[in-house]
């Protein structure tokens, strides 16, 4: 058995049963004027079948400066619904030439507009059902330049959505806490839909959506899902995630497993259910450092919407990129939450016999340093291990004599085996001087600093996953061009 759990509409779905424009035909009319305000006679009419409609590549309606959008709507059912309503310009809201609504300003995000995921003002209003109401959007061109998409200048877009009210205010946090109080197992699927997390827009929180109030943007009905299943079922429940990003897990204490399935395409739901009924033994580890939250990021300030007014994204975090600013803080308040390369398994594995081989070469661009080690499955199940190299410069990794600041270490290579219970491979990882190198921004050229290396033979950049620690030198410096 299932059960809708919570709501994560950011944009609601577009007004379209019930209504019927001036022409007496299912939808809205279109009218649009040559002028900034609504004149007699438009120059030119359309119909849309519902409540969105753009400008954008209708050159028959090139230099239009007003839009006025209008229907008919009839509800089928009573209540305070739910609206909400936004425009790509400056745009009003009327019901019955009542003004319900303003956007005064365009809209912050042009492409989030363009993909119908922008930011909308949400409101409710009383209708009846039966009863007719005149539902009517005056709006116009973006007065600037949309500097980041140009495609969009003077163009007009907007957007009228609506959820009734029985189908917003119902209670289906109770209804899947209690199915979940009743089952022996609660997978609670959660995660992103493209109305949160898409191309061309940079998020702006690492909460699931969706903000249970408009004005604190931390709360988040799935979390509250989450925890009131978890409180229901503390000791058979599972979270399922998809997203493409790392989130806030306020929960993670009270569930006692959480699979992060990103997005897998077509064959997620059999993936899933491979892994769920261990048919499968999950074998991934995470392309990236997941903090605990987005104010222990290295680029907390200055990413994305945080940069929205200036138009300027610094780059502060320097080359302390992901779990190379992670390593600053292990044992620390900023401590990851789950590491770079980290991953769990139905099985274990022994990583032994670890040597390097070959020395970081100043005339050869290619691998010269060959690092392998021998893994073996010493759990009841076939599974897969990844086994990563990094590499630590020699000391001081801080900066001193005019020496730019380096990471703890960096990745070199990696290398994935499939085993067998019992089953024992050797695995290779080779680099080179590219991979020694940094860039010396001095001479303009890659420098490889001579002395003691640590090669790191690990399963995730945790410290704590380090298997073994071997040493590689190089003579004496050298550099070499780009």
């Amino acid at each position: 058995m299932r059960r809708l759990g919570a709501h994560i509409f950011r944009v609601y779905p577009d007004l379209e049963t019930g209504c019927t424009n001036a022409r007496g035909d299912p939808g809205f009319l279109a009218e649009y004027y040559m002028t900034p305000t609504v004149t007699n006679e438009p120059f030119h009419t359309e119909e849309y079948p519902r409540g969105s409609f753009t400008t954008l590549m209708n050159t028959k309606v090139t230099g239009c400066q007003t839009v006025r959008f209008t229907t008919t709507y009839r509800p089928d059912v009573s209540g305070s619904h739910y609206l909400s309503f936004s425009g790509l310009g400056p745009s009003k809201l009327f019901i019955n030439d009542q003004l319900i609504a303003e956007q005064t300003e365009p809209t912050k995000d042009a492409m989030g507009f363009l993909l119908g995921v922008q930011d909308e003002l949400h409101m409710q209003y009383p209708f009846e059902a039966g009863k007719p109401y005149t539902m009517t959007i005056i709006t116009q061109p973006s007065p600037t330049s949309n500097a980041e998409l140009y495609l969009l200048d003077d163009q007009i877009s907007t957007h009228l959505g609506l959820i009734h009210q029985s189908e917003m205010e119902s209670d289906i946090l109770a209804e899947a806490t209690a199915l979940a109080r009743e089952a022996d197992l609660a997978i609670v699927f959660v995660g992103n839909t493209t109305q949160w997390e898409t191309e061309g827009q940079d998020l702006s929180t690492m909460t699931l959506p969706a903000p249970t109030t408009s004005t604190d943007t931390s709360s988040s009905s799935q979390n509250t899902l989450i925890a009131h299943v978890a409180a229901a079922n503390p000791h058979a429940t599972i979270v399922v995630n998809t997203t493409g990003v790392p989130i806030e897990c306020p929960w993670l204490p009270a569930v006692p497993a959480f699979l992060q399935a990103w997005y897998a395409g077509q064959e997620t739901g059999n993936a899933i259910l491979d892994v769920l009924l261990g048919d499968v033994c999950p074998s991934g580890k995470l392309p990236v450092s997941w903090p605990r939250r987005y104010e222990d990021t290295g680029c907390f300030g200055h990413f994305g919407l945080d940069s929205f007014e200036s138009r300027r994204v610094e780059y502060v975090e320097g080359v302390f990129v992901g779990y190379r600013w992670f390593d600053e803080w292990w044992g620390g308040e900023r401590e990851v939450r789950f590491p770079f390369g980290f991953g769990l398994s139905y099985t274990a594995f022994e990583i032994s016999d670890a040597k390097v081989e070959g020395a970081v070469e100043r005339d050869d661009e290619g691998a010269t340093v060959k690092v392998s080690a021998k893994v073996k499955n010493t759990g009841p199940v076939p599974g897969a291990e990844t086994v990563q190299v990094y590499l630590a410069p020699p000391p001081p990794v801080v900066p001193s004599s005019g020496t730019p600041p380096r990471p703890q270490k960096s990745l070199v290579g990696f290398a994935k085996v499939e085993l067998r219970p019992g089953e024992e491979k050797e695995v290779q990882v080779q680099f080179g001087r590219s991979e020694a190198a940094y860039w010396d921004e001095g001479l303009a050229a890659w420098r490889v600093t001579g002395g003691k290396y640590e090669v790191l033979v690990a399963t995730s950049s945790h410290p704590r996953d380090c298997k073994v620690r071997l040493g590689m030198c190089v003579q004496e410096e050298f550099t070499f061009a780009a």
